[in-house]
This record gives structure tokens, C-alpha cells and sequence, in this order.
């Protein structure tokens, strides 16, 4: 899917960053990529 929202503060996160896809499911993802 596409990101949306990006729902984590932090650029890292243990379990990983949660965001929200265009379609409006939330999940997380491993890194951000510029």
C-alpha cells in the first residue's frame, strides 16, 4: 500500500514505525526511507 501518515514520533522504533496507508489500514513498518 501507500503511506499516508506516519504515526510514530521517533524516525526508530523497536517494533517498529506505525503508519497509515492511503486505504486507511494501520500497520508498521521497518525503516523510513528518504
Amino acid at each position: 500500500g501507500i503511506v499516508k501518515d506516519i504515526l510514530t514520533n521517533s524516525s526508530t522504533h523497536p517494533h517498529g514505525i506505525k503508519v497509515r496507508l492511503t486505504d486507511g489500514k494501520v500497520g508498521r513498518v521497518q525503516s523510513i526511507i528518504k
